[in-house]
């Protein structure tokens, strides 16, 4: 019987080895955790900095003369009608675009404008309608304003009119 000559590790270099690993296996989840827990620190300040800044500096009226808004359903308007309205903008901010969504008996219609409508500014326009429609139920505008360089949507700021809508 030939006689084999086994040699194992010796405990103390497999603590050592063990110790090694388990500090490198650490020291990976430690660099893993950091970048994730500091970009998401990143993207909740950004985020709530766009929040602020949208609530703050980014607000529209419809225009008020002698107690009447200046928002109405023109339904004689083309085949199709329209909604005509005047806004302000009672913000800080400048407002670069609107987007105007009508709740009809029909559906629902969307157009975005392209404005520039410094503070104070006033804008009139219409938002005419793709299918034929009789009446509408609610008008919303959404102010667009820039925020670090990029057009947002402040959704939070929204100008709703839920009476009918009658010129």
């Amino acid at each position: 019987m030939m006689k084999l000559n086994k040699k194992g590790v010796s405990p103390l270099i497999a603590t050592v080895l063990l110790i090694a690993f388990a500090v490198a296996l650490g020291a990976v989840v430690m660099n893993w955790g950091r970048a994730y827990v500091e970009d998401t620190a990143n993207f909740a300040q950004q985020k709530s900095d766009t929040e602020i800044k949208c609530i703050t500096d980014a607000k529209l009226d419809f225009l008020t003369i002698d107690g009447v808004r200046k928002v109405c359903f023109n339904s004689s308007f083309g085949s199709t009608g329209a909604v005509h309205f005047i806004v302000q903008n009672t913000g800080t901010a400048q407002v670069t675009g609107l987007t105007l969504t009508a709740i009809t008996e029909d559906g629902i219609d969307n157009k975005t404008i392209a404005v520039n409508l410094s503070r104070s500014g006033l804008f009139k326009a219409e938002m005419n309608f793709t299918t034929a429609t009789t009446s509408v139920q609610t008008f919303r505008i959404i102010p667009q304003i820039k925020i670090q360089g990029k057009d947002t949507l402040c959704p939070k700021n929204e100008l709703v009119e839920d009476s009918p809508l009658t010129c």
